[in-house]
């Protein structure tokens, strides 16, 4: 830790030059603090190692020349040490900064500042930030999702949506039908990956060819497939979200059960059992809080 300490303390006391020689140093440093952060978690050491994060990792959450990975790197951190005592003078510029990763053209910084966000919606103090502003923030969200098919965002949206479900009914109609929207995309890429790899069995190229088995369909040349269906369940969850923040609310939730149909349509029609569970559960909301 004292390491840590003292090339956290050489880095912020040198000048740009030293700075940028530096940064590998620095984000290996802010690297072992995220690897650490059972031990630097506990009782004994959360108030020392909060300090610490305030005011090094803070920096590279509030200087605008901030190099992406550093910034990258410190939304990792945030994200590692949400429970930790921190001050709400440093709480909210990180919240901030967060927010505003989402709009970067960086996707790494994209997809750490929603991870980052997810684990920050722990904290009372950033819901209460968060709250006057989270329609623009669902927005901002689902403009992301629209470009990126992440479980990540799917997992944020859906904590969102939880976190903040007395304020959803008005924007419940827009994100259902978008939501349904990105839905059947992510299945989309699930479907176009199964028909390449039915194309490839029928030529022998695929893996059942080479003496693989079923199991080898998402390989390391589709991960794309393999996040789009993630994304999908986490998506389909979202859905289950607003149904459950509708109830009594009966007129909004009749057109959310109209909207949601086809789609479930298709996920039984398409037989996709890896999204079966998450179309039950929204099955089973839709009935529990079904308009009377």
């Amino acid at each position: 830790m004292a390491l840590i300490q003292t090339i956290l303390a050489q880095y912020a006391a040198s000048d740009a030059a030293g700075r940028a020689a530096m940064l590998q140093v620095k984000d290996g440093a802010l690297s072992a603090v995220s690897a650490l952060h059972k031990y630097l978690s506990s009782k004994e050491y959360a108030e020392p190692t909060a300090r610490l994060i305030e005011e090094h990792v803070g920096m590279e959450l509030t200087e605008p020349a901030t190099p992406p990975v550093l910034a990258v790197r410190g939304l990792n951190v945030i994200a590692s040490y949400v429970t930790l005592p921190f001050s709400k003078e440093f709480l909210y510029p990180v919240v901030q900064f967060t927010i505003s990763s989402l709009r970067s053209g960086d996707r790494s910084l994209q997809l750490e500042g929603a991870n980052a966000l997810s684990k920050l919606t722990r904290v009372r103090a950033v819901l209460k930030a968060l709250k006057p502003d989270v329609a623009t923030l669902l927005k901002t969200v689902l403009e992301l999702m629209a470009t990126t098919v992440s479980e990540t965002l799917g997992i944020v949206m859906r904590r969102l949506l939880e976190r903040f479900s007395a304020e959803l009914v008005p924007h419940a109609l827009a994100i259902v039908q978008q939501l349904v929207v990105l839905t059947e995309n992510a299945m989309g890429v699930v479907a176009s990956s199964e028909q390449r790899f039915r194309e490839q069995q029928e030529d022998g190229t695929g893996a059942l060819a080479g003496g693989g088995d079923d199991d080898d369909f998402f390989d390391d040349d589709d991960s794309a497939a393999t996040e789009a269906l993630r994304a999908a369940g986490q998506y389909i969850e979202s859905l289950a979200t607003i149904v459950e923040a509708l109830d009594g609310h009966d007129n909004v939730l009749a057109q959310v059960e109209v909207m949601v149909l086809p789609l479930l349509n298709h996920i039984f029609k398409t037989e996709n059992t890896e999204l079966l569970a998450e179309a039950l559960r929204l099955i089973q909301v839709q009935i529990q809080f079904k308009a009377t």
